[in-house]
Parts: structure tokens; C-alpha cells; sequence
């Protein structure tokens, strides 16, 4: 890749890894890092794949979705190309990817991922499951996402020992989140008061965090929650959604494959799964 061209009203371009490398340093632009991201977006997702390598953790990682918010530009670098949409000459501040494991962590019905956040904030890592027939991630629990960033805030080197306490613990990660989900297949949730319920009760979240208290956290947004309803109105296999694991896939596909909030996606897709643990009791405390 050459060049890197965003249409009218593209808003996200998926690259390599390789091409991620030879954009726009962040401290050769900035003359620093932060220290909320002391480490270049490119040298930290290697840095990632590189403990798993010394781990012997097998993995392929997802191509990276860099987004035109607060994307920058280098006039003189296009002119050293000749090239206004050369890729050498783009500064990308929010981007986000996913590292698929394989080998025991790796099965037909899912795989243990860590989803990565790199943005003006700081950073992310986040550790869940993905399931191969829909793509969607699951990332259950607080304790599985950390960022340098917000209220739960820690340093980037407390960040990067919290991951690597979850590579130890990979085999534990990935049974709790199967009992869990299997947990999900074995609630009932039959019929249309029952999901009226559940999205009556995500709607009023969703106000609340929208208009009342912006400091807590609602499964999904207001316009997510009408997806959500949308979704399960249209289906044509309406009938067939009579297992909690079927709400939860379809919210999970909603934030999965968001491409307008790119940001916040891991954040979101860890507070839908925690409301849906704490609404109906998957987990013991």
C-alpha cells in the first residue's frame, strides 16, 4: 500500500500492520510521547505480538482499523513523494485491532482475542472471546479490560504486566468465559414480553446515561438500543431467539462492528456483557 485514500464519507480505513509502520511517528510529530501512551502505535501492537511469541502463544493479528478522527497530514512529506495521499505522510491518533489466538486457545465455535485501542486518551487492552461464525467479541468482566486512561487509569507499565498475568492465565480465561456463555444458552428468554423487558430495561439505562447521570455507564446507546429492538422486530427468525445467547449476539454484533465509535468499542462491548451477567445472574460473586 501507497497510498492511503478516504472517500467522502469514509471515516475508516482497514491496513497492515506493515503499512501502520511507515506512517507518521507520533513523537517526531508531537517532538514527545505522553506518558498515558509512552510507546508508538506500531512498536506497541509488536511489542504485544512479541510476548506472545516468547510465550508460544500462536496468533495472526486482525487487520487494523485507523479512523479520519484526528488524523493528521504532513504537507512536506506529501511533496517529498509527490503524493497528497501518500501513506508515509498520515498521522493516525485513534486506531484500534485484534489479536486472534490459536492453538489451545482456539476451537470451530470460538478463540481467545485481545482487542487493542490506541487514541488521543491514551491506551487499551482488552482480553475476551471471539466467535468465528458472526466475528462478534465478547469481553466479560472489568478485570478484563485496562486502559491508561479514565477513572480505572493505571501507568503503561502496570498495563503491560496486566497482560502479561492474562497470557499466563490464558487456559483459566478461556474457561470462564465458555461456562459463562454456556450459561447464556441455558436461560430462557421466550417470547416478546421477555425481550420488551430486556430492552425496556436497556432503553432506560440508556437515558439515564444519556440525560441524567453521564457518569454511569449504559449497555448500549439510545441509538444502539433501537437497533437492538429494529433487529429483533425484522428478524426473520424472530421465533427462533429464545436464549439470552441470542440477545447477547445481537448486541455484541451491534458494537462489534461499529465503525462509527471506534474508540469506545472495547469499553462498550465489556459494559453490554456486564449488563447482561448482572441482569441475570450468570456469575457468582
Amino acid at each position: 500500500m501507497d497510498s492511503i485514500i478516504f472517500e467522502k464519507d469514509e471515516k475508516i480505513k482497514e491496513i497492515q500492520l506493515k503499512d501502520l509502520q511507515r506512517t507518521q511517528s507520533l513523537a517526531e510529530f508531537n517532538g514527545n510521547l505522553p506518558s498515558n501512551k509512552p510507546v508508538e502505535h506500531y512498536n506497541f501492537i509488536s511489542e504485544l505480538q512479541e510476548q506472545l511469541d516468547k510465550n508460544n502463544v500462536e496468533h495472526t493479528l486482525d487487520p487494523i482499523m485507523v479512523s479520519k478522527s484526528h488524523m493528521k497530514t504532513i504537507p512536506f512529506i506529501q511533496k517529498q513523494y509527490d503524493n497528497e495521499h501518500c501513506i508515509e505522510s498520515y498521522l493516525f491518533q485513534r486506531l484500534i485491532s485484534r489479536i486472534q489466538l490459536k492453538g489451545n486457545y482456539n476451537n470451530d465455535l470460538s478463540n481467545t482475542s485481545i482487542g487493542i485501542g490506541y487514541d488521543i486518551r491514551g491506551i487499551t487492552l482488552a482480553i475476551g472471546t471471539n466467535v468465528h461464525l458472526c466475528r462478534n467479541m465478547c469481553i466479560m468482566g472489568m478485570s478484563n479490560l485496562s486502559t491508561t486512561f479514565g477513572n480505572n487509569k493505571m501507568p503503561f507499565d502496570k498495563l503491560m504486566k496486566v497482560f502479561l498475568q492474562w497470557i499466563s492465565e490464558l487456559s483459566e480465561q478461556r474457561t470462564r468465559d465458555t461456562e459463562i456463555l454456556q450459561k447464556m444458552e441455558d436461560v430462557d428468554i421466550v417470547g416478546k414480553d421477555a425481550m420488551a423487558e430486556l430492552i425496556g430495561n436497556m432503553e432506560l439505562a440508556a437515558v439515564n446515561s444519556a440525560y441524567i447521570n453521564q457518569k454511569e455507564s449504559s449497555p448500549l446507546n439510545i441509538t444502539q438500543v433501537s437497533d437492538f429492538a429494529k433487529r429483533y422486530i425484522t428478524s426473520e427468525r424472530k421465533d427462533d431467539i429464545t436464549k439470552l445467547i441470542d440477545a447477547y449476539n445481537i448486541g455484541t454484533n451491534i458494537l462489534t462492528h461499529n465503525k462509527h465509535n471506534i474508540e469506545n468499542k472495547w469499553e462498550s462491548i465489556m459494559n453490554f456483557s456486564n449488563f447482561i451477567i448482572n441482569r441475570y445472574g450468570l456469575v457468582k460473586n
